[in-house]
């Protein structure tokens, strides 16, 4: 199946028939990019997720997920799909967490870390996923020890 590069977010309902044992690789082609369907296994490239809280991008909103886009592209992500919560979502760093873990992605890529309550990362995504804001551009890893380094002042 065959897909325009214009696509702004691929999300996995997008590809008709994929299930949550499946994966879908993104190839580019002669004619543009090509998705192919295949069984339960790593992607080549890490996969990521992008995050905005909507009261937060207001109208920018646009030109924040084409900039997620952009750096997911230069940092060899696969930007799966972007989540969206705004102020009244509920628990919504845990959500993320879900959203991560359920889709196996390597980062969270965000506009910045306003984006976040406290405009701090949380030690909850840090400690399942790399996150990454745009601006400023920085990387927030996971220890490869599995020790959370001391974020926002506080150790985990």
């Amino acid at each position: 199946m065959r897909f325009r590069d214009q696509l702004s977010a691929i999300t996995l309902e997008d590809a008709p028939g994929v299930g949550p044992s499946q994966s879908v690789t993104r190839q580019e082609g002669r004619r543009g990019f090509e998705f192919e369907r295949t069984g339960a296994t790593m992607s080549e490239q890490p996969t990521a997720l992008g995050y905005r809280r909507s009261d937060i991008s207001g109208d920018h909103w646009r030109w924040e997920e084409q900039r997620m886009r952009s750096l997911a592209k230069r940092l060899g992500y696969t930007l799966l799909k972007t989540v969206v919560f705004s102020d009244k979502t509920d628990r919504p760093v845990e959500r993320l967490g879900n959203v991560a873990r359920n889709l196996k992605v390597d980062a969270v890529i965000v506009p910045g870390p306003q984006h976040f309550e406290g405009h701090g990362m949380p030690a909850d995504i840090v400690q399942i996923v790399d996150v990454i804001t745009v601006d400023p551009e920085s990387t927030y890893a996971r220890n490869a020890a599995g020790v959370l380094p001391e974020l926002n002042g506080a150790l985990r």
